[in-house]
């Protein structure tokens, strides 16, 4: 994830769920569990 924050040093879950929305809520916070569980921060 060191990569993510040498590009994009603000990425966030918060930030994931507003610029990727996804139709089914289910959907977006199995992706933030796994970006959660790989160190992004929320």
């Amino acid at each position: 994830m060191a990569g993510t924050a040498r590009v994009n040093p603000d990425y966030s879950l918060e930030y994931r769920r507003k610029v990727l929305p996804y139709k089914n809520p289910a959907d977006i916070e199995l992706t933030v569990d796994g970006l959660r569980k790989a160190g992004i921060v929320q």
